[in-house]
C-alpha cells in the first residue's frame, strides 16, 4: 500500500499541490521535461517582472505607500524594500554615466574643487601629492632602464622623463580614480539609507513608530531617489544646465568644458543640478510622510523639508567617505 506523498524539502505530508509547512511545490509528472523547465522559467520571470512593475509604480505614483503596506503586512505581488533598493541602485549606475551629472559616483575633479570638505580636508594637496610620488616612481624607473641598457642619464633625460610621466598621470590618475570610486560607490551608496533611519527617527520621537518603520521609508526612499531623481530626472536636467552653462560660457569668453572644470562654475553646476531635484524630493516627501506616518499635514511639511536638508548633508558624508577607500586603493 502506498503511504501518503511527502514535501520533498521538509517531509511533512503533502496534502495539495503546496506543502503546507515550508510551501514547496509537489512533483508533477512532466517534472522532469524540458518543456516543464522552459514554462516554469518563463511563469517566474513573468511574475517577478510583475512584482517589480507594481512595486516601481506605487514607489512613485503613491509616495509611502510600500512602506504603509509593508507595515500592515500587504506584501503580496511585491518586491521587498532591500531587493527594490538593490534594483534601483543597479538601474542607477547603468544610467548615471550618461547624464552629465557626478551624483554618487562623484569624480576626482568634484572631490578636490567642488565639496564642502575639499578644501577643509586639503583633499587637491593629497591628490597632488599622490600624482607626484608616482611621477617620481616613473622617473626612477625610467633613469635605472636607462642605465641598466649601458647608457648614462643626463639633466636634459631627467626632464624629458619628468614631463612625459607628468602627461601620463595627468589622464592616467583621474580615469584610475573615477573607475575604482564607481566600484565602491555601488557598494557604499547604501550608508545613506541608515543616516536617513536618525533623521525619521529624531524627527518622530515619541511616536511610538517601530525603529524598523523608519528602515522601510527611508530604503524606499533612497530607492525612489536612484530611480526617480538619478535615472530620470537628471538625464533631462543635467543637459538643460550644460546648455546654461554653455550659455553663461559665451558670456564670459569659456568653452563649456572650461566653465564645468572651472572651481567656481563646476560647484555651481552641481549646485544647480542638486537644488533643482531637491523640489522633487521636497514634494515626495510631504506626501511620503504623510501616507506612512500621518499627522498634521503642517507638521509633515516641516519634517518633510528636514528630511531633505537632511539627505542633502548625507550625501556630502557619503562623498567624504567615498573618497577615502577611492584613493587608498590607487
Amino acid at each position: 500500500m502506498t503511504g501518503p506523498l511527502r514535501c520533498a524539502s521538509c517531509h511533512a505530508e503533502l496534502r495539495g499541490p503546496y506543502c503546507s509547512e515550508c510551501g514547496e511545490r509537489a512533483l508533477r509528472e512532466d517534472e522532469f521535461s524540458v518543456r516543464r523547465l522552459v514554462v516554469d522559467g518563463l511563469r517566474d520571470a513573468a511574475a517577478f517582472d510583475s512584482k517589480l512593475w507594481r512595486s516601481f509604480r506605487l514607489l512613485i505614483a503613491r509616495p509611502g505607500e510600500l512602506t504603509r503596506r509593508y507595515m500592515s503586512g500587504q506584501r503580496i505581488g511585491l518586491v521587498g524594500p532591500v531587493q527594490l533598493f538593490l534594483t534601483c541602485n543597479l538601474i542607477y549606475f547603468i544610467v548615471q554615466p550618461h547624464t552629465g551629472f557626478t551624483g554618487y559616483n562623484t569624480t576626482l575633479g568634484s572631490h578636490m574643487d567642488r565639496q564642502v570638505y575639499s578644501q577643509v580636508a586639503n583633499i587637491r594637496g593629497r591628490v597632488t601629492s599622490d600624482v607626484q610620488a608616482r611621477v617620481d616612481q616613473r622617473v626612477r624607473q625610467g633613469l635605472e632602464r636607462m642605465r641598466s641598457e649601458g647608457s648614462a642619464p643626463s639633466a636634459a633625460d631627467s626632464l624629458d622623463l619628468r614631463q612625459t610621466a607628468a602627461a601620463v598621470e595627468s589622464e592616467v590618475y583621474p580615469a584610475r580614480f573615477d573607475a575604482r570610486g564607481e566600484v565602491f560607490a555601488r557598494a557604499l551608496v547604501g550608508l545613506i539609507i541608515p543616516m536617513l533611519v536618525v533623521s525619521l527617527a529624531f524627527l518622530y520621537v515619541g511616536r511610538g513608530e517601530p525603529f524598523v518603520k523608519h528602515v522601510v521609508f527611508a530604503t524606499s526612499f533612497h530607492a525612489w531617489e536612484l530611480l526617480f531623481i538619478g535615472s530620470m530626472v537628471l538625464p533631462v536636467w543635467g543637459p538643460l544646465m550644460r546648455a546654461l552653462a554653455a550659455l553663461t560660457g559665451v558670456f564670459v569668453g569659456m568653452s563649456l568644458s572650461e566653465v564645468l572644470t572651472h572651481p567656481l562654475g563646476g560647484r555651481v553646476f552641481d549646485l544647480a543640478s542638486e537644488l533643482g531635484s531637491l523640489i522633487f524630493v521636497v514634494i515626495y516627501l510631504y506626501f511620503g510622510l504623510h501616507r506612512a506616518y500621518g499627522g498634521h499635514r503642517l507638521a509633515t511639511a516641516g519634517r518633510a523639508v528636514a528630511v531633505a536638508v537632511f539627505s542633502l548633508l548625507a550625501t556630502v558624508a557619503y562623498r567624504f567617505i567615498l573618497f577615502w577607500p577611492t584613493w587608498w586603493s590607487m
